[in-house]
């Protein structure tokens, strides 16, 4: 498995220790084999949707934003008129944008790694995301993604799952979930790059910003207890 969105069937030869990956483009759930070991049995989940808008006074009159159906499981707004989505129309799950004539357009140029969780905001902000840019595997962190240039910068690292991130209104700040040994935390590093520091002492998770910057909404919980929503002030976390 390359990512939590892409799974590919992989064969391990004992002797050498030796991995190869089969050319195949199915994403298996659960994989069993003969015992001659010539013929795999697999189940595979092909879960496609689309993007649909609104406007709230209209709910019953949606609109269709994405022409084909896709797995889509997380996007974000560019502005009041444009949304950014991971997508697999490259080969790759990578971050696309819906144009004004209703096409699909690639933020960047493919690469070989998963592009998840969108988060920007207003003017010329880079786009904010969770992605494996950095090995390829199931270590994810957070990058950030300047939309004119199509520069990738990476922002966090390490072997943690950095994922869920949001970005404050004046662009200065990302908070997001990062989950080192299975331990949900939120954490909150400069959208310029430095040395990540944890927001709360609790587990958390799901942190968004307040219009003004000064608050966060989550959820968080004490060890083995119910998760709460709360509202925190930030940076301080009280």
């Amino acid at each position: 498995a390359d990512g939590a969105l892409q799974n590919h069937l992989t064969e391990l030869h004992l002797p050498t220790g030796q991995f190869h990956s089969f050319p195949s483009e199915l994403s298996p759930n659960s994989l069993s084999a003969t015992r001659d070991a010539r013929t795999l049995v697999t189940v595979s989940v092909d879960r496609r949707s689309s993007i649909w808008v609104a406007s709230a006074d209209r709910l019953d009159n949606p609109r269709r934003m994405t022409p084909q159906a896709e797995d889509i499981e997380s996007l974000g707004w560019l502005g009041n008129d444009t949304l950014v989505f991971p997508s697999m129309r490259s080969g790759h799950v990578n971050l696309v944008r819906t144009g004004d004539d209703g096409t699909i357009q690639q933020l960047a140029q493919p690469k070989p790694c998963v592009e998840r969780e969108p988060a920007s905001a207003s003017g010329d902000l880079p786009i904010i995301y969770s992605s494996n840019c950095a090995t390829g595997g199931a270590d994810f962190n957070i990058w950030r993604l300047n939309r004119n240039s199509g520069q990738r910068v990476q922002i966090t690292s390490g072997s943690n799952f950095d994922n869920q991130p949001d970005l404050s209104r004046d662009g200065q700040w990302i908070v997001y979930t990062s989950l080192p040994s299975n331990n949900p935390s939120i954490w909150r590093v400069l959208t310029a790059g430095g040395v990540p520091m944890r927001v709360s002492r609790e587990q958390g998770r799901y942190a968004f910003f307040s219009a003004d910057g000064k608050q966060i909404v989550c959820q968080i919980r004490e060890m083995n207890s119910l998760w709460h929503a709360a509202i925190l002030a930030f940076p301080s976390g009280n």
